[in-house]
């Protein structure tokens, strides 16, 4: 296995950074060319070997160990614990997001209760449409529907 390792800060040596891109784009280039030109060979020597569906399992099953290797270098089982890290955040942000609808509805945050000032209201629909703005137009549908 070839490992490179470069203690690099991006953008600080161009001539550097400009190389090691360079080399890296020759090596992609010569795998990406050197797999187009076996392949064809390989895969014309293994189906006069074992025939068409001999060739299509075998090619199946070097397709699903290259992706069981992908993924296990890859992902690995960290994604399931990120996965349960980010659910607990949603459920955390979730929980403030309620608590902030509370607050804006006039309940209290501790016992989720009504606060005097949403207890009151209005004797009549009439009252309450001369008290509230036009950009309270919402409310005042609702609260008539509610009535």
């Amino acid at each position: 296995m070839l490992t490179i390792e470069y203690k690099l800060v991006e953008g600080t040596d161009e001539e550097t950074e400009g190389l090691l891109h360079d080399t890296i784009a020759a090596l992609y280039n010569l795998w990406y060319s050197s797999s187009s030109l076996l392949s064809p060979i390989l895969g014309g020597l293994l189906f006069d070997t074992v025939g068409y569906k001999g060739t299509m399992n075998i090619s199946m099953a070097g397709i699903l160990l290259i992706t069981a290797i992908y993924y296990f270098y890859n992902c690995g089982t960290k994604i399931f614990e990120t996965t349960k890290i980010e659910m607990d955040e949603v459920k955390r942000l979730k929980g403030i997001k309620e608590k902030l609808d509370n607050i804006k509805k006039g309940l209290s945050i501790d016992d989720e209760s009504p606060s005097p000032v949403s207890e009151a209201e209005p004797e009549s629909p009439q009252l309450q449409s001369e008290s509230l703005d036009d950009s309270s137009s919402d409310n005042l549908v609702l609260t008539n529907i509610n009535n």
